[in-house]
């Protein structure tokens, strides 16, 4: 996951990726080796791939000497104020859920959410900073604010990890279910889960790792019987996967819903469907190889690979 940290003066942001730990542990991890209190603005869906897109974005404001951090720039805060990440709630519904606490998180809360003037449908740190600072606010004000803007982004990764985890979850219990050869009749299985990967895993892993999928530089055709027809391009800046059949894709594979699902969790599957054309692939074959480099780029969301299909 990508952060971004501002450093105490507003001068410089830190935008860092990372993969594996809590972002929010990790951002605290980097505050306790400096001096200085730092605030966490950002959180957004990304591995190194797209911090490195980032920082090459805003190559001309690096600090030097400081790899990852850059001077707050017109380019960087526009961007800053514009980025949501992960945040799907606005700020003030997440304070009402706080206004009981005993603290200075629950004091803001408080009155914040008794305050008639509050931007309500707030979902970025500068929103609401904008307002306390046009209400002339007290320097305690603003330091609960950015405490309870943290807290706030690590309940919100907290959700997306879940949320995610939920999808992968529904995906494999389905996997699971369809993973022996097709027989007659064919295997039942709940197509709304393959249809889930094709609407929200595979584009939310194109976005993540779009380097990655531009890597491929294929244009594949999919339609599942009972799921419809998709088109993943990689080609396209940025890649996309979208409901729909391209005449222009280099490889067309088509494919029951169930069997497609039954692919993921056995390599054997794919080749017996092949030899029984229950799978067909037309177009240029020697990008039928690339279908699982398509379907692994969704590994992490996924928890399972699609296994390769003959050529």
């Amino acid at each position: 996951m990508i952060y971004a940290l501002l450093s105490p003066e507003r001068s410089i942001v830190k935008i860092g990726c990372s993969e594996r730990k809590d972002p929010v542990k990790r951002c605290e991890e980097i505050e306790q080796a400096g001096p200085d209190r730092l605030v966490l603005l950002l959180l957004m869906r990304g591995d190194w791939f797209v911090e490195k897109e980032l920082h090459r974005n805003f190559t001309a404001a690096r600090v030097p000497a400081r790899q990852e951090w850059f001077h707050v720039t017109h380019e960087i805060e526009d961007w800053l104020r514009a980025e949501v990440g992960i945040v799907t709630q606005p700020f003030y519904e997440w304070l009402l859920t706080r206004r009981d606490g005993a603290d200075p998180i629950g004091n803001f809360a408080r009155a914040a959410t008794e305050a008639k003037d509050f931007p309500k449908s707030a979902l970025s740190f500068f929103s609401v900073e904008d307002h306390l600072r046009a209400r002339d606010a007290s320097l305690e004000t603003h330091t609960s604010f950015e405490e309870a803007w943290r807290e706030f982004l690590r309940d919100e990764a907290k959700r997306d990890r879940e949320d995610l985890a939920m999808k992968a979850r529904a995906f494999k219990r389905n996997v699971t279910r369809s993973s022996k050869p097709p027989k007659e009749p064919a295997i039942s299985v709940d197509l709304s889960e393959v249809t889930a990967l094709f609407e929200h895993l595979l584009p939310e892993a194109l976005m993540l790792r779009p380097e990655r999928a531009r890597a491929l530089d294929t244009i594949l055709c999919f339609r599942l019987e009972g799921c419809g027809d998709w088109t993943v391009d990689c080609k396209s800046d940025p890649p996309i996967c979208a409901r729909g059949r391209s005449d222009g894709a280099c490889c067309f594979v088509e494919v029951s819903g169930g069997d497609f699902a039954a692919m993921f969790s056995d390599p054997n599957v794919g080749m017996q469907l092949y030899a029984q054309k229950k799978l067909r692939i037309s177009g240029d074959l020697s990008h039928a190889t690339k279908i699982a480099e398509v379907f692994d780029l969704a590994r992490p969301e996924i928890g399972t690979t699609l296994r390769r299909v003959p050529a």
